[in-house]
This record gives structure tokens, sequence and C-alpha cells, in this order.
């Protein structure tokens, strides 16, 4: 089953990334690994704006909502990420 969860994974991100092209969003990276911070899965830019892009795919609504994954933690943990690719680029 991870095999699955992996290709879903990969189609909501090629999704992702072809919604926010067509939004004007310039794709700056994609899978952004920060070793033990974790992952980005896209991070893109529009004009003077950075976006942090979490995708969650889901193909039922059978475990919930994509956003219901959105823990506190998660939230947290994609925040110190980020703040990591900031640093790692010289954006502080």
């Amino acid at each position: 089953m991870p095999h699955q969860r992996q290709k879903t994974g990969t189609v909501g991100e090629a999704v992702a990334r072809a919604y926010l092209e067509s939004c004007g969003y310039l794709i700056l990276t994609q899978n952004w690994h920060a070793g033990r911070w974790g992952e980005i899965d896209i991070v893109a830019s529009k004009g003077d704006e950075l976006v942090f892009v979490e995708v969650k795919t889901r193909y039922s609504h059978e475990y919930g909502l994509p956003v219901e994954s959105m823990t506190p933690w998660k939230i947290k943990h994609i925040l110190k990420t980020a703040k990591f690719y900031l640093q790692k680029i010289n954006l502080k």
C-alpha cells in the first residue's frame, strides 16, 4: 500500500503544480528536503510573494478531508522547515 500512496502523492503534487502555474506562480523547487526538519512539497513565487505548499491528496473522504490532516504539530513543523529554507537561500 505505501507504493500506491506514493503514486497518489505524486499525482496530487503534479495537479497542485499545474494549478499554481496556471495562477501565475513560478515553481522554485519541489520536494525540498531539509534533513531532519522535513520536506516542503512545493516552493513557489509570484511577484514578491513566496509560498510554501503542503500537498495532501485524497481520492475519497473516507479518512476525512485533506485539511483535517493539518494538525497544529504539522503546521509548526512546516513553519520550521520553511524558516530553514529561507536561511539556506539567505532570505532570513
